[in-house]
């Protein structure tokens, strides 16, 4: 595998050693479980319908609406939105984990563009597309090997700015691919991308409670963030969508987040899978908004403890 261009990082095999630098992929994939597909992914199912949803989205790019910051400016002519994305869409790095959740083996492919710009940013260097060597999404499958496994794209905030691109890229798979796609975002983005994206498996990152901490904590502020993140969650437990929800522990937000996101979630229970991540990093800009500490012992119990008697599905 060529590694000129992607940064590979945090492998941890089965026996608990960690390589960190350029593996062999094929030394790796001999060191995974073996990988049962559990069905066959949607967007082989439904390829026939990946160009008209392209063309579908290419619409809405000349004046683009497809997050919450509504730019409408036409990327199809160049124009980039508040996302730093024109027509072409990148990737920062691709990894193959076995840390997701209940997803593993899995392609971890991190994307370059972010809509939303939270203050402890743990990839700031996806939002800079000027001094970052950049790599097409369309030439991922050169760097997907062996061409198996299940994929998960990630942004910064939402893969949402990339998807026409990422239709691209699936269109263009291996007839013989059978791992499962998986969409991981903050989900405050247009409820027309659960129509046209084919996600095998939806994963919905939240990390605020309330629409003031929201608004602070991601640049430039976001309106009706709860609302939005139910209102999207209610439209994919109406179509008996797998998803499963991370949520991410901000030191000092026990009672203003984590409790208000459980109190949030908590209709759609019997409906979705929880994870609790309490491992915040302070990074990027955190400090600056009284987030250089990090999650405390007690914030970790309160949240696990309030979980299990709200009688969630808790996975790791």
């Amino acid at each position: 595998m060529n590694t000129r261009k992607v940064k590979l990082i945090n492998y941890r095999l089965p026996d608990g050693r960690i390589i960190t630098k350029n593996p062999d992929m094929r030394v790796l994939s001999k060191n995974l479980p073996e990988f049962q597909p559990t069905s066959k992914p949607k967007f082989q199912i439904e390829r026939h319908a990946l160009k008209e949803k392209m063309a579908i989205l290419k619409e809405h790019m000349k004046s683009c609406d497809l997050c919450f910051r509504n730019c409408q400016v036409n990327r199809l002519n160049g124009e980039r939105g508040y996302c730093g994305l024109g027509k072409e869409a990148y990737f920062y790095q691709v990894n193959l984990s076995i840390w997701e959740e209940k997803i593993n083996p899995c392609w971890v492919v991190a994307l370059y563009g972010c809509e939303s710009h939270c203050i402890f940013c743990s990839w700031p260097e996806t939002l800079d597309l000027k001094n970052n060597e950049k790599i097409p999404i369309e030439k991922l499958w050169q760097y997907i090997e062996p061409p198996k496994y299940n994929i998960m794209f990630s942004g910064a905030g939402s893969p949402i700015p990339s998807v026409y691109s990422i239709l691209k890229f699936l269109n263009s798979s291996p007839p013989d691919f059978s791992g499962q796609i998986i969409w991981k975002s903050n989900f405050v983005e247009n409820p027309l991308i659960y129509e046209l994206f084919p996600a095998d498996i939806w994963v919905m990152d939240i990390k605020f409670g309330n629409d003031k901490c929201a608004s602070k904590l991601m640049t430039d502020g976001i309106r009706s963030y709860c609302s939005i993140i139910k209102q999207n969650l209610e439209r994919l437990v109406e179509k008996k969508e797998r998803v499963i929800i991370r949520i991410l522990l901000l030191p000092g937000h026990s009672k203003c987040c984590t409790k208000n996101i459980f109190n949030l979630i908590h209709p759609f229970r019997n409906h979705i899978s929880v994870s609790i991540n309490p491992d915040f990093i302070p990074e990027y800009r955190s400090a600056e908004f009284g987030l250089a500490q990090f999650v405390s012992a007690e914030e970790k119990n309160f949240a696990f403890e309030l979980a299990e008697n709200l009688r969630f599905t808790i996975i790791q």
